[in-house]
């Protein structure tokens, strides 16, 4: 008995089917992995959250103290003072915070609360300015210390003794103030959302405002996904509306 194979133009189709419904399927597997980024940073948040809480409450209240002056960026999260009382994360490998020994190379990821799954170098890695933000700066986040609860950048971190750090709790608005956030946009992506009609500098970061895809961790520790601009003025009342240290010049 004779079988009859398939045809060429049996195979095209069935080939065609398979394409189409692979391309339908991709951007839905894109976007679950990027909610998994947002969900594992908003976890990193929370568990930074409350070892900054653990290290307030056996400081009588005082945040995070200045950071050492090799961080270049005072707004990056220097995790050293939770370490490793509060943050038992094991020996920090050589070089995994900036200029302190030979630096971790970018292309292995360190599995630390305070490196955002989604800072990564891109595809093409010309400068340091395009590797990790973690791998320049030590931290993937935010903590509002010049200016909000650290004294501001007018004073020298080496002076002795360092400027005392204030105390996050005596803000008021615990819901609005931030205690940690994501430093930049471009770590994961997020939902749209209904244009905010603010403008955003560069021109260039438009496409940005209309994504909620920094996560906040507030004072009183709860997470909230929101857009570049929406963190901007949520910074913006921390910094200046709700600080009682605040004096405007």
């Amino acid at each position: 008995m004779k079988t009859r194979g398939f045809t060429l133009v049996e195979l095209l189709v069935v080939i065609a089917i398979i394409a189409i419904l692979a391309a339908m399927i991709a951007p839905v597997l894109q976007q679950a992995k990027e909610a998994s980024k947002m969900r594992v940073c908003a976890s990193n948040l929370k568990q930074l959250g409350i070892a900054i809480d653990r290290y307030m409450d056996d400081n009588s209240g005082f945040g995070l103290p200045q950071r050492p002056v090799e961080f270049k960026n005072g707004w990056a999260l220097c995790v050293i003072p939770l370490i490793p009382n509060y943050l038992p994360v094991g020996k920090p490998e050589p070089g995994e915070f900036p200029r302190a020994g030979t630096r971790i190379p970018h292309s292995r990821q360190p599995k630390r609360l305070w490196i955002c799954a989604g800072d990564v170098a891109p595809a093409s890695v010309t400068s340091d300015n395009d590797k990790p933000y973690w791998w320049n700066y030590g931290s993937s986040y935010m903590y509002p210390g010049p200016t909000a609860y650290l004294p501001g950048d007018g004073q020298d971190v080496r002076s002795t003794p360092a400027p005392r750090p204030y105390k996050p709790y005596g803000w008021r608005n615990h819901r609005r103030d931030i205690l940690l956030a994501d430093f930049w946009f471009d770590f994961h992506s997020g939902n749209r959302v209904p244009h905010e009609g603010t403008s955003v500098t560069p021109a260039s970061w438009v496409n940005v405002r209309n994504t909620k895809s920094i996560n906040i961790l507030f004072l009183d520790l709860h997470v909230k996904a929101c857009t570049y601009v929406k963190r901007e003025e949520y910074r913006n009342y921390t910094v200046k509306y709700d600080n009682p240290y605040y004096v405007k010049n």
